[in-house]
């Protein structure tokens, strides 16, 4: 009940809160409530809910009483049906002790029509009152001290109950705190929830929470998607803040044309890349000096440990490090020889990329969708994701794999572009490079999306198993990713290599 207490205090004292606290001390305190305090918290719950309480119901003595007229006009509308309502209920209830004089002065009211004893009558009506309706002060829904002071009045009788249920100290101290062990051990979600003021949000939906609140800890996760205006939301919240995110992979969304006039425009030449994060700059900034305050998790528990060095050597510098071993992460030998790194060399013999902004590469399809039927055949439970950097390559491999597969094995299937993919994991990953072309001045023609160093990072980095990429070496060899996986399954034969 304390925990209670205290969650409504820090989850800002709403009424509604309130209410579920006064009925749950109703609950285990009703009976023992001094009267005055149970009709103040049972007034407050009726309010709230507009319905009667159970009091009313029980009570019918108290709606009888209202209802009597106390004037003669008043009397002589319904004052004489009322009274005998009354004087009824009075009869069959002797536990009441009213008087036989004042049962004949009611009964001389009823027969006169009010004509006699009529204010002999108000006397007894109102003596009756004073007796069976207590004045309850009507509390005010706005008024929160008055709301607290309620509560803690109802803590305090359900507290000194509790308590004095045993006769010694020690025994009231081992019931508070067993009670609590058993919360803690049982109910460890229940206890953040009831101890913290804990709110969740996106960055830019932050800005609707209470510009009087400051946070003691504001945690933002992904924080290297989030632009600097976006992110700067939340942190101006906090009094300390964790951003959680990996610059290495997807980079803040920032909008193609804007980018273009800033980079073209000699008067921002002093600003540093507007493509680098501040998640990033923020990394770079605080992993300097002697009190470092930028951590790396550099351990990771998805990746084979074949797949984890090659990525961690490509984008982490070296300093990814696996959780798991090789025994974790084996693979079926019929399924590109059991390898967790493959490379399928697709040369430009068998068909360039199509397209314009969008492109496609029909041969790596084709292929694809060979592999892909071949692994259900051995491993039909296996969760395949299909990666590739062009939305158009992406279509035409979803209305392929849709001609082969049955309806179970589809369910076990993702297709989508890299954005797609970011946070999520498969056991086996094909990814489809699409690029192959003659190009070779211009390397933003000859490659494209594949010079974006954090979107190939995110592609190869998905794999749990088995990571097996579809490309036209001779084109994307300018990219130092697929330049490195090359050199491992092609020339150091440490992955599986095919080439057409």
């Amino acid at each position: 009940m304390s925990d209670d207490y205290f969650a409504y205090k820090k989850s800002g004292e709403k009424i509604e809160d309130a209410v579920k606290l006064i009925k749950k001390y109703l609950q285990v305190t009703n009976e023992s409530l001094p009267q005055v305090l149970l009709q103040q918290a049972k007034s407050v719950t009726k309010l709230y809910s507009q319905v009667s309480v159970e009091e009313d119901e029980e009570n019918p003595i108290k709606e009888l009483l209202e209802n009597q007229r106390m004037t003669k006009e008043g009397f002589e509308d319904d004052g004489k049906i009322n009274a005998k309502r009354l004087l009824a209920h009075i009869n069959i209830c002797p536990e009441l002790n009213i008087s036989q004089s004042n049962i004949e002065i009611l009964q001389t009211v009823i027969k006169t029509n009010g004509e006699k004893n009529f204010d002999n009558f108000i006397e007894i009506v109102k003596a009756l009152r004073d007796k069976y309706i207590s004045k309850v002060e009507r509390i005010d829904f706005n008024n929160k001290v008055k709301i607290d002071e309620l509560i803690l009045n109802l803590s305090n009788v359900f507290y000194n109950q509790r308590i004095s249920a045993n006769d010694d100290l020690e025994s009231k101290k081992s019931l508070i705190v067993g009670e609590f062990l058993e919360k803690f051990q049982n109910e460890v979600l229940g206890l953040v929830e009831k101890y913290s003021l804990t709110t969740a949000a996106t960055c830019q939906s932050a800005l609707k929470f209470d510009g009087d609140r400051t946070y003691d800890l504001v945690i933002v996760d992904e924080a290297a998607r989030a632009t600097p205006l976006d992110l700067l939301i939340p942190m101006s919240l906090g009094k300390k803040i964790i951003l959680v995110g990996d610059h290495k992979q997807l980079p803040h969304m920032l909008e193609p044309e804007v980018v273009k006039i800033i980079e073209s425009n000699p008067k921002y030449s002093s600003l540093p890349d507007i493509g680098v994060s501040l998640f990033e700059r923020l990394f770079d900034m605080f992993k300097k000096g002697p009190r470092a305050k930028s951590v790396l998790l550099d351990t990771q528990y998805r990746m084979h440990p074949l797949i984890c060095k090659f990525v961690s050597d490509a984008f982490y510098d070296g300093l990814l490090q696996p959780g798991i071993t090789e025994a974790d992460r084996v693979s079926k030998k019929e399924i590109f020889n059991g390898q967790a790194l493959c490379y399928i060399n697709i040369t430009k013999n068998n068909g360039l990329e199509l397209g314009g902004e969008s492109k496609s590469r029909t041969c790596e399809v084709t292929q694809i969708c060979k592999d892909l039927k071949y692994i259900f055949e051995v491993s039909p439970k296996s969760i395949v994701g299909i990666i590739t950097f062009y939305s158009k390559q992406a279509k035409a491999i979803t209305n392929a794999v849709n001609d082969i597969l049955n309806e179970e094995q589809k369910k076990n299937v993702k297709i989508g572009t890299v954005d797609e993919f970011q946070g999520k994991e498969f056991d086996i990953v094909l990814l489809s490079a699409v690029r192959a072309n003659n190009q070779t001045e211009n390397i933003q023609r000859r490659v494209g999306f594949l010079t974006k160093t954090n979107r190939v990072c995110v592609a190869f980095s998905r794999a749990k198993y088995q990571l097996v990429v579809y490309a036209d070496n001779d084109t994307v060899q300018v990219v130092e990713g697929f330049k490195k996986l090359y050199e491992i399954c092609a020339i150091k034969r440490e992955g599986y290599y095919c080439e057409f």
